[in-house]
Parts: C-alpha cells; sequence; structure tokens
C-alpha cells in the first residue's frame, strides 16, 4: 500500500494512510487539545449521544439531521437502528445492524478520548481528501487500546514486568494470560493532566510539588506548548519560570541518553560556550501517572526535563511577523550561521533543526530547544533516535535502511542550509514567501520529492530568478544535495566563507 500522508509504501494494514502517519496525527490531537469538544467533555463522563452521531457522520457517510428518516440511508435501506446498542428494529442481527455496530467498535470508554478519535478523523478527510471508512477499524482501535498495539511499533505502548499480574492472581484470583509480558499504555495529555492536578501527591521532588503550574481551567486544561512527541507546561519554581517537559510517546533509552547528555553540558561548559542552547535538567523517575495496561490500571514513575523558560515565540512565527522587514530577517540569519558553526567545532549537533526549535526571545537573541535527537561524541557509532521534521532534513534520512546521514556533529548540515537560505530568500523576496504555510517556511517534503523525481516546482524557477550570488550558491549546493542519496554535504560556513 501507499501512504497518501507521506506518499511512502507500508504493509502494516490495507488503508489509505499508514501507521506511523495516523499516529503522528494521534499525538497531535492529544497534545494540542485544539478540537471543539476538549472544552466540555472530560475522562469521567461516557462518549455522549452527539459524539456518536458526529462519528458516524465521518466514519459511514451518515447526515444526522433531525427528524430524518434513516431507514433510506445507502448501508441499511429499511431498517431502524438504536444508536446506543446499534440493533435493528427488526430484531435480528441484521447487516445493517452489523455494519452500525462497526461505528460503535470505534468509540473509546469516554468522551474525551472520543474527541481524540474526531479529531483524527477529521483532520484526514480536510487535510489529506482521505475517506475515512478505508480505514480499517483495526488501526483505529490500536491508536488507543492497550491490548492493540500499532504494527509498525511505534511507541506509543511498553511492556512490564508481569511480576504485579501474578500478585493479582493470587490476592485477588484474576486469571492471567500466558504471556510474560503486558502493554501498558503510554501517557499522553489527559493523563499527566490528572497527575499534575495532584501535584502534592504525585511529583517525588519537593519543588515540583510546590511549582505553580499555568491553568486555562483549573486541573483540567494546562497552558502548554506543543511538540510533535512532547509538550511543555510554564511553571514557576522558586520564583523562576521554568519549562517543563514531558514525553507523550516511549523513546528508546531516553533516560540514558537524557543523563549522559546533562552530564556532557555540564562536564564541557556546553552552555558558556554555546549560549543559544538552554540548560536543564533531567529526572528519570519524577512523576507518577496512571494509565491503563492490557489487565487494568497502572501507576508508574515517568521522567521529566526541566529547563528556563523562554519568553519568546518560534522562528517560523518570527518570521510571519517580519517577512517584510529584511534587517531583521538578516541578523536572524547571521545568528544561525554563526550558532551552527558553534555547534559543528564542539564536536556536536541538535538532530532536528526546524522552525518549532529555534526561539526568538524578547532581546531577538536566537534559542534553541528539544535535544531528543542531539548528538554528542558519547553517541558516536549510534543511530540517531528520530529522523527529524521530513521538511527540513534530506530526503534519504526517512527512508528504511538508510544511513545517510552518519548520526554525529555534521548531522545538521542539510537542515541548515535550508534555514538558512530560506531566511536570505524571504529577505530579498518577500513576495516568494506563502504566509498560509508558515510552518515550512518555503521547503518542504513534497518539493524535495518532486526534485528527485525531476520536476521543478514553481518555488524552485522563483527563487532561480533572483539576483543574489550567496542565494545562488547556497542554492546550486541544495539542489545537488537532494538529487544524491548520500551527498558529501559541506557545512553551511564552508559554502558561502567567499561569499559577500
Amino acid at each position: 500500500m501507499r501512504c497518501e500522508v507521506c506518499k511512502k509504501e507500508f504493509d502494516e494494514y490495507e488503508s489509505p494512510i499508514c501507521d506511523n502517519c495516523l499516529r503522528k496525527i494521534w499525538n497531535k490531537s492529544n497534545e494540542e487539545m485544539t478540537n471543539k469538544w476538549v472544552k466540555y467533555l472530560n475522562v469521567q463522563k461516557p462518549t455522549t449521544l452527539r459524539q456518536k452521531k458526529y462519528l458516524a457522520t465521518m466514519y459511514r457517510r451518515f447526515d444526522w439531521i433531525d427528524d430524518v428518516d434513516y431507514t433510506t440511508h445507502e448501508d441499511f435501506p429499511g431498517h431502524e437502528i438504536n444508536l446506543n446498542s446499534g440493533e435493528c428494529s427488526c430484531g435480528k442481527n441484521c447487516d445493517a445492524s452489523s455494519k452500525f455496530s462497526e461505528v460503535l467498535e470505534i468509540l473509546p470508554e469516554n468522551s474525551l478520548r472520543t474527541s481524540a478519535i474526531l479529531y483524527v478523523l477529521e483532520k484526514l478527510s480536510k487535510q489529506y481528501k482521505i475517506i475515512q471508512s478505508k480505514i480499517p477499524i483495526k488501526q483505529i482501535n490500536a491508536l488507543w487500546h492497550p491490548k492493540l498495539p500499532p504494527k509498525n511499533k511505534t511507541n506509543n505502548a511498553e511492556e512490564i514486568n508481569p511480576l504485579f499480574i501474578k500478585l493479582r492472581k493470587k490476592f485477588l484470583g484474576e486469571k492471567t494470560s500466558g504471556s510474560n509480558q503486558i502493554h501498558v499504555e503510554w501517557p499522553h495529555y489527559v493523563h499527566y493532566t490528572r497527575s499534575i492536578a495532584k501535584k502534592e501527591k504525585t511529583f517525588d521532588s519537593e519543588k515540583f510539588k510546590n511549582a505553580d503550574f499555568e491553568w486555562i481551567v483549573p486541573n483540567a486544561i494546562l497552558v502548554q506548548r506543543n511538540g510533535q512527541f512532547t509538550f511543555v507546561l510554564p511553571c514557576k519554581i522558586e520564583g523562576d519560570k521554568k519549562a517543563i517537559r514531558l514525553f507523550t510517546e516511549k523513546k528508546p533509552n531516553i533516560t540514558k541518553r537524557y543523563e549522559q547528555l546533562s552530564r556532557f553540558f555540564k562536564e564541557n561548559s556546553i552552555i558558556e560556550k554555546i549560549p543559544e542552547l538552554v540548560d536543564f535538567n533531567f529526572y528519570k523517575e519524577e512523576l507518577s501517572v496512571t494509565t491503563k495496561s492490557d489487565s487494568g490500571v497502572v501507576s508508574k514513575k515517568y521522567p521529566l526535563v526541566e529547563m528556563d523558560w523562554i519568553e519568546g515565540i518560534s522562528l517560523d512565527e518570527f518570521i510571519l511577523e517580519n517577512f517584510q522587514n529584511s534587517s531583521k530577517l538578516l541578523d536572524i540569519a547571521d545568528q544561525f550561521s554563526e550558532f551552527v558553526e558553534k555547534l559543528e567545532s564542539n564536536k556536536i549537533g541538535h538532530g532536528d533543526l526546524h522552525p518549532k526549535n529555534i526561539i526568538i526571545d524578547s532581546n531577538q537573541k536566537m534559542k534553541l530547544i528539544d535535544y531528543d535527537c542531539f548528538y554528542i561524541p558519547l553517541f558516536k557509532g549510534q543511530k540517531s533516535p528520530e529522523s527529524g521534521q521530513s521538511d527540513f532534513q534530506h530526503p534519504s534520512r526517512s527512508k528504511k535502511g538508510s544511513n545517510f546521514p552518519k548520526y554525529d556533529e555534521t548531522i545538521d548540515r542539510f537542515s541548515s542550509i535550508v534555514i538558512y537560505l530560506s531566511l536570505l530568500i524571504i529577505s530579498k523576496e518577500p513576495e516568494i514567501y506563502d504566509e498560509k504555510n508558515s510552518e515550512n517556511i518555503l521547503f518542504s517534503e513534497e518539493i524535495f520529492d518532486s526534485l528527485r523525481e525531476g520536476k521543478i516546482p514553481n518555488l524552485i524557477e522563483n527563487i532561480k530568478s533572483i539576483s543574489d550570488e550567496k542565494i545562488q550558491i547556497l542554492m546550486k549546493h541544495l539542489l545537488e544535495y537532494i538529487k544524491l542519496d548520500s551527498p558529501q554535504i559541506k557545512s553551511l560556513s564552508e559554502i558561502i566563507k567567499n561569499v559577500r
């Protein structure tokens, strides 16, 4: 099958979307909590009739208007279906009842989780033009059901020692499965929110117990910034504003990596050498969170990262506000080129450079956040834990079995060219900038794929017409690198060192 979102081949399901892309949309729904249901629904409230109607509308093309005779619906003409039970008026387990039951199978046990399913299906239709009914129910269920981990083993579930199951069997008489391990749902926004609402009981450290978190709705909705697999909470600790970063997917060796990274930063005075980076502290088992497993409710301790809070806006937001201010964009471009040179000269790399990870503070100074993919010499020989945001990475990086680029201090070379070049182009020709597509700045994964297929998008034609030596030299290098599977990418400083 070919995924209609990432355009890559997959074989997990007979579906228009691969598991990885579906899960990314699902994670976004859990992190952003922007869909229209979240303000009114909670985990104690069962799925509402309105949600059932809306879900049936999207998944089975119903038209839920009051007083309409649904006996004429194409899926079950002549039948009346009970919305709650899915049973048919004919009193038999007919095909109509069976089809409607499929809709009920998708529904999680509470209204808030159902809102995330609705978010996903709505996003697929509006943004990607995917017919939702073609997505297998089993694939949808795997998003939230701990008994159905996704086939491509994304890290939304973890395996734990079955000791507590044996204890439950001994003292409560519960049956256990023959498996040696069980799947535990990794916490997302809702789980973390519940725990933080009870911070005096759920945090280990006193400073977090006494922290002042910011709430939109007290004990229900937290102020937050969103990442792909994380979200960040502002709070005050002992009078200082901090950022608490929580993970919404389990990542292999994340604890060991952050421990080594923290120690390396301190032992090598990295923050003093590269002030664009933000100091942080990693806490291995700090926050107790309750989630579900395939044997019941489980409470475990999860890690978090504490960083200084940076007052500012992301690079894409900064460009959106200043795309007609050439001097401001060129100043940021200069800061950026100096920063990436400092990274590589210190034998380290960020690994996932993109606008959301670059914050422009109130003094218009650049700061870099999100160190999940950060490279330090201790990680030499390892594989990159992530493939980075695809709109800013070389196409080969996300390919299965690809060893390009190497996970070392050169990891940021391609993305640094893309970001720096974008800033120069917009500063020179602001009319090229598309305000509606501001998150990508200029380039995208689709443009890179088109170039590899020999096509020349309009954006590239427009850039080639710009009369600027530095832009044209960078563009020439970028086009050469995109066409090759494993190019020898030069550093940004090396490309532009002799260009005015």
